[in-house]
């Protein structure tokens, strides 16, 4: 059975850069042309169980780097400072919703975090192995994590 509209599939994916990888993770979901990773999204269209693939794209489509996302912070508003380093991913909450962002500069007042992805404009892989195409009714949308390498750098 091919990959199309409305099939579940499920796949393993690798995102790796020249340098390292980054994430590895097991994707299931029912597939639409609307993905949200457009390049696996296209290259995923009419593949099999079994198949696999390698997309190479230079950073994500539609993601471009914004400066207003980059922000100095208080050290004082930041918990576990004292531990903190060059390139750490800090997770936290604002008003408009969970966010990300990596550290880039730490002063004697502030630390400067940038939220842009960190991948942007850089050689990115996709390392896809499709583990199944099935036809259901339920609506699954899972993403397991199978490992995750940082600090972002």
């Amino acid at each position: 059975m091919q990959i199309s509209n409305g099939k579940i599939v499920s796949f393993l994916q690798t995102l790796r850069t020249p340098e390292r990888t980054h994430l590895v993770v097991k994707r299931t979901y029912r597939y639409n042309d609307k993905g949200d990773v457009p390049e696996i999204t296209e290259a995923i269209n009419g593949k099999s169980k079994g198949d696999k693939l390698t997309i190479h794209t230079l950073g994500f489509k539609g993601l471009k780097y914004n400066p207003m996302l980059k922000q100095q912070v208080p050290k004082k508003n930041i918990k576990d400072i004292q531990n903190l380093k060059i390139g750490a991913c800090l997770i936290g909450n604002a008003k408009q919703g969970g966010y990300w962002a990596v550290v880039k500069e730490i002063t004697d007042d502030y630390v400067l975090l940038d939220a842009n992805h960190h991948l942007i404009g850089k050689d990115v892989y996709f390392d896809i192995e499709i583990l199944s195409v099935e036809e259901s009714e339920y609506e699954p949308s899972t993403q397991e994590a199978v490992g995750i390498l940082v600090p972002y750098s």
